[in-house]
């Protein structure tokens, strides 16, 4: 909407030729690593959430699982 009069856009890095907010890389040297690592939790759980949650639709009925009110 309304601008700060002063505003002063910062400068572009000097290893930038995009500009665009997701162009810079982490600059530590585990980013890439860690990135894989969390992507790794991430897949690890979902498989993990879907395995669980077929076997509980699949299961073999227990012995008490059809039983009559008395």
């Amino acid at each position: 909407m309304f601008r700060y009069k002063d505003y002063i856009p910062l400068p572009r890095w000097s290893d930038d030729d995009v500009g665009s907010p997701g162009h810079h890389r982490s600059k530590t040297p585990g980013g890439d690593r860690r990135r894989r690592i969390g992507q790794g939790f991430v897949v690890l759980s979902v498989l993990a959430n879907l395995y669980f949650l077929y076997a509980t639709f699949t299961s073999w009925p227990a012995p008490l699982d059809n039983y009559q009110a008395l």
